[in-house]
């Protein structure tokens, strides 16, 4: 795809590096569902490093405040995160499968509030099955708060990046399956 100056136009150059290294280079990646939660995946995974990043950064001009501890924390949290975006795009592409870019987008966006809902499930199911093993120190209730307290600060400092970001993967990835798609049915010619 060119532009009328004949250089690469900007769709041009995206398309190409999605198709370089987008969902579709994983295993199983040709059933659209697995590829939904492979694109969740690199979605939350550019989204923890965006936001270490921006908080590196905010503090290298002066506006933020201990960024060492913000960008430990966007990558201390990836253990839980990755697996609850796997998960949430697999579950979410096989109820709702997306034939239109749209409807992408808005899957894209509940799919990034279900991944800090089953973060938080994750996470707290840890913090307070060490509370119950006393393992901790803690007792369960406080863990539960706390596990609770996490992913609510969590998605304060973060939801600037996830949700535009998941509604622009989930727009994407919606796009590509359509124009992959030719068997008519929207599965991206794979069964679902």
């Amino acid at each position: 795809m060119s532009s009328p100056n004949g250089s690469p136009s900007r769709n041009g150059a995206l398309e190409t590096i999605y198709k370089r290294y987008g969902p579709g280079r994983f295993t199983a990646a040709g059933s659209p569902a697995l590829g939904a939660g492979y694109a969740a995946v690199i979605a939350a995974l550019a989204a923890a490093l965006l936001y270490a990043g921006t908080t590196v950064a905010a503090d290298w001009i002066g506006v933020g405040s201990e960024p060492a501890v913000m960008a430990a924390f966007a990558l201390l949290v990836l253990p839980f995160v990755l697996p609850a975006a796997f998960l949430v795009g697999v579950v979410g592409w096989r109820l709702l499968p997306s034939r239109r870019p749209v409807a992408g987008a808005v899957a894209g966006i509940f799919g990034t509030i279900a991944t800090y809902l089953l973060t938080l499930f994750g996470f707290g199911s840890v913090v307070v099955g060490a509370a119950v093993l006393s393992l901790s120190g803690a007792t369960p209730l406080s863990a539960a708060a706390f596990s609770w307290g996490v992913i609510f600060i969590a998605f304060t400092l973060t939801w600037w990046i996830t949700v535009p970001l998941g509604c622009l993967v989930g727009w994407r990835y919606a796009s590509a399956v359509r124009g992959s798609d030719h068997s008519g049915d929207g599965s991206g010619g794979v069964p679902l």
